[in-house]
């Protein structure tokens, strides 16, 4: 039979575990940053070529939806907006007798 032997000054001391509850923590805000970007990163990838036809039209996309959804606009509209408005929000009809 084996006799284990004693060694003054080498107790083992027990320690509470203290640098594992960091990990654990530091291990769950990473899973949840993962998950949060996951719908934006899914929506990039969905609108690429969507987006890269906007771009190449000269149109703004708008990101909505947390990254799901996209809006485009074409800046020309923005034109029309502002006639529109200096006219005081009436419609004028077309005087040009081009045809």
């Amino acid at each position: 039979m084996l006799e284990s032997l004693a060694v003054p000054g080498a107790a083992i001391q027990e320690r509470p575990a203290v640098g594992g509850t960091a990990a654990l923590r530091s291990a769950t805000a990473g899973v949840v940053a993962w998950l949060t970007d996951l719908p934006r990163r899914l929506g990039n990838r969905l609108f690429a070529m969507n987006d890269a036809e906007a771009g190449w039209r000269g149109w703004a996309a708008t990101v909505t939806a947390g990254g799901l959804g996209r809006q485009y606009r074409d800046p020309r509209f923005n034109a029309l907006r502002e006639e529109f408005e200096a006219h005081g929000g009436r419609v004028e009809p077309n005087t040009n007798k081009e045809t």
